[in-house]
């Protein structure tokens, strides 16, 4: 009998890898640290990856959240390559225009707190955005506690408006144990 495994699998699996390819390319010669930023989509990815909602959706919008904060990426080409749900979603993630960051965070908050999780796009939305903030600060707290710092300062804002019972839980213990020891290690440091 002859093997079709290959048949079994349709194109549209791929598509999370079509949007890494669209992201890396988008980004260019953009660094995350001293590291190519393929390696910050790639933990934003993997640290959303089991999160219940299909790969097919879900990867390729972690691996699209930056693109149209940081580079000339608009929505009318995440629409044409990835849809309307992936592009809302992505939209989500992005900083609304402010004249400084707590601006901008304030306005993003505010949308994020009106998200609900049983919208497809609004939960992935949710899932990337709390995956995102874990990468960083995980990122932060070996390479640059300054911004470290920055995070511990917003966390209470943000996790009041992106947290969700039940949704990442993991990610959230992980976050405030990083967040918890760099601060015992501040106090330790006084």
């Amino acid at each position: 009998m002859k093997d079709n495994t290959e048949s079994v699998q349709p194109k549209e699996n791929l598509i999370w890898f079509d949007a890494r390819e669209f992201a890396i390319n988008a980004h260019g010669d953009q660094k995350y640290g001293d590291q190519p930023y393929s390696y910050h989509l790639d933990q934003v990815a993997w640290s959303s990856y089991d999160m219940i909602l299909s790969t097919n959706f879900l990867l390729p919008v972690a691996y699209l959240h930056d693109v149209l904060e940081d580079t000339d990426i608009k929505e009318n080409d995440i629409q044409k390559n990835f849809g309307t749900a992936v592009t809302l979603a992505v939209g989500y993630l992005t900083d609304p225009e402010g004249k400084n960051r707590k601006e901008r965070k304030k306005k993003l908050y505010g949308v994020m707190r009106s998200l609900s999780v049983n919208i497809t796009y609004s939960r992935a939305a949710l899932i990337v955005k709390t995956a995102d903030r874990y990468c960083n600060i995980k990122n932060s707290f070996n390479n640059n506690k300054d911004l470290l710092e920055m995070y511990r300062k917003e966390h209470k804002e943000f996790k009041n408006a992106v947290y969700r019972n039940g949704l990442c839980e993991n990610l959230w213990t992980q976050m405030e144990n990083i967040l918890n020891e760099q601060s015992n290690h501040n106090n330790d440091n006084e």
